[in-house]
């Protein structure tokens, strides 16, 4: 078998390769851990119990699992994922701006702070552009990325931005090490 149908009771079927649940962060959550040490998985968060493969979109990590059928990739699975371009739920490299998200600015230096995530791979930098002007790397203020670490957290960043009157086109980009 080289995947597994895992389905949901709420009809919620998610195609997971073995190579992702083998990962060592994938589980089968039975409980809140840390949260709710050994009380039961609530209802609004699976119960009785939901798969977690970081990297992976929520739409591909099915709550109140029913059943988990393994399977051969040449077979059915292989359909379903050429039908839907979208089923391997494998996140995309994003990016974005926490503040500011919309409005008006005072002139001046200001702050501009932001976040980054993918599929687990290192985030090596993110660079901010404003109006047309030249892309400007960003300081990285959280990303943890070392031995050991979890790899399926959000990279925080910073950019400091000297304001001037007007209107101005923010964008950002990340990109994986």
């Amino acid at each position: 078998a080289s995947g597994a149908f895992i389905t949901g009771l709420d009809g919620l079927i998610s195609f997971q390769s073995i190579d992702d649940l083998r990962k060592p962060e994938a589980m089968i959550a039975l409980d809140m851990g840390v949260v709710h040490p050994l009380s039961g998985l609530p209802i609004d968060h699976g119960f009785p119990c939901r798969i977690f493969t970081p990297g992976k979109y929520g739409y591909m990590q099915p709550k109140w699992i029913d059943s988990i059928t393994f399977v051969d990739q040449g077979g059915h699975s292989n359909v379903v994922t050429k039908s839907i371009p979208y089923f391997d739920g494998r996140m995309q490299l994003a990016s974005g701006f926490s503040r500011p998200r919309t409005g008006v600015l005072q002139d001046g230096q200001r702050e501009l702070l932001g976040y980054a995530y993918g599929d687990g791979r290192p985030i090596s930098h993110v660079d901010v552009q404003i109006d047309e002007g030249p892309w400007q790397r960003a300081e990285i203020v959280y990303n943890q990325h070392g031995p050991g670490e979890e790899r399926f957290l959000w990279t925080l960043w910073r950019y400091d931005w000297l304001a001037v009157r007007g209107d101005h086109r923010l964008r950002c980009r990340a990109t994986y090490a």
